[in-house]
Parts: C-alpha cells; structure tokens; sequence
C-alpha cells in the first residue's frame, strides 16, 4: 500500500508497506528515505547501501536509484520529497 501526499509547503510524503518490491527511480529533488520496521536496500552509483530502521537516506535532485525491498514481513517506509521554492526559501 502506497500513500502520496503533498503538504501545504509543496513537500511531498511517500508512505509506503510493502514485502517485495523493485523500484527504479531518479529523485526530482532533494529527498530523505526512512525505514520504520524492516529494510530496504539502495543500489546508487554502483553503491550498495542498507537502510535500517533508525537510519535515514540523503537523496540529492536527479541522483538515479533503485530501491529493493525483499522481505517475509511487511516494511515500512517514508520519504520527504522537498519542493524546489521551499528549498530555496529555506536556505535564504
């Protein structure tokens, strides 16, 4: 089960529970991925990162990743897509 949500600030929020899933994708902005039970593992620059719960994930704008979730139980994961103008107003 996948949840889309954008916020009043333009953020998005991604929820997602899934027990197997593979998942190509190029981040439109900035981004950090969370795993609340479970993990997930990140293929980036021919690098190789797991995500455990406790951890977070960095993601910067056009960076391409797979996202690979191979699991008996179900995984819980969350992602902050940050909007460009709410980036730029944050850093003036």
């Amino acid at each position: 089960m996948k949840v889309f949500r954008t916020i009043s600030t333009g953020n998005q929020i991604i929820e997602d529970l899934i027990s197997q899933n593979i998942d190509h994708g190029t981040s439109p902005s900035l981004s950090i991925k969370i795993c609340f039970s479970g993990n997930a593992t990140f293929n980036i620059d021919n690098r190789e990162l797991n995500l455990f719960p406790g951890y977070f994930l960095t993601v910067n704008e056009g960076t391409r990743y797979t996202r690979i979730v191979d699991s008996l139980d179900p995984v819980k994961t969350f992602s902050i897509i940050f909007d460009s103008k709410f980036l730029a107003d944050f850093q003036r």
